[in-house]
């Protein structure tokens, strides 16, 4: 868990969805877990607006930027897939 960082508050909308708080929650349960985003092969994640999740997976560290924007597999560096939402299939 994480608080909401002063960051979230900058009139940016990707901060205010939590963007920053998310990846920073990150951060940590990796750094605490010793595992990292390229640990994983499938992701089963929600959220109430599509935007927002594609967002969650950037602040994840699931994928970079414009590449968050496939719905159904992304790639984190260097070129590896990852199945996202393989319940909306």
């Amino acid at each position: 868990m994480t608080h909401r960082l002063r960051l979230d508050f900058d009139g940016t909308a990707k901060n205010l969805v939590g963007f920053d708080m998310s990846r920073q929650a990150a951060r940590q349960v990796y750094d605490q877990s010793g595992l990292g985003p390229e640990h994983f092969q499938v992701i089963e994640l929600h959220d109430c607006f599509s935007a927002n999740e594609l967002l969650t997976y950037e602040a994840l560290g699931l994928a970079r930027g414009p590449r968050a924007a496939s719905s159904s597999t992304t790639t984190t560096p260097p070129t590896r897939a990852l199945v996202v939402k393989p319940s909306a299939a």
